[in-house]
């Protein structure tokens, strides 16, 4: 029942292999690159929140149930010259602009949903270590069905 991110992981990872980033990975990733990022720029995929629509089925104990899932696309880049971080704010741009490209309007399987963006914000300026952190969240659905 459980969606997975990997299928967006392996088709942004097509994205490093372009150049676009130097690193693609998932939660656990981000986790170690969060305190310390060393390849920038780089992405992130991480499930974000899963929702259950109502039971569309009538005939008890069957299921046809919507679940809707949203996963977060989060961006490191750095620009060690720009204290203000202007710059790699300006570097953001085309990063999301190539991963909009790959997701909007994909299916992460047969079944699923199309991709949409849903919101994008600013996580973290940080000025230690010149890292600006964004995330961007995209939602999809499938449906989970149990027939007794």
């Amino acid at each position: 029942m459980d969606f997975s991110v990997e299928p967006i992981i392996t088709r942004l990872d097509d994205l490093r292999t372009a150049g676009t980033f130097r690193q693609v990975g998932g939660a656990g990733d981000l986790a170690a690159a969060y305190d310390d990022l060393k390849q920038a720029p780089a992405l992130f995929v991480i499930p974000a929140r899963n929702t259950g629509g109502r039971n569309e089925l009538s005939t008890d104990p069957d299921v046809r149930q919507k679940v809707n899932v949203t996963f977060a696309v989060v961006y490191g880049v750095q620009h060690l010259g720009d204290a203000a971080q202007r710059k790699a704010l300006d570097a953001l741009a085309p990063l999301r602009t190539a991963v909009f490209d790959q997701l909007i309007a994909w299916r992460a399987d047969g079944e699923a949903d199309l991709v949409l963006f849903t919101a994008g914000q600013l996580i973290a300026n940080r000025a230690r270590d010149r890292t600006l952190w964004w995330q961007d969240l995209f939602s999809t659905g499938f449906y989970y069905r149990k027939v007794a």
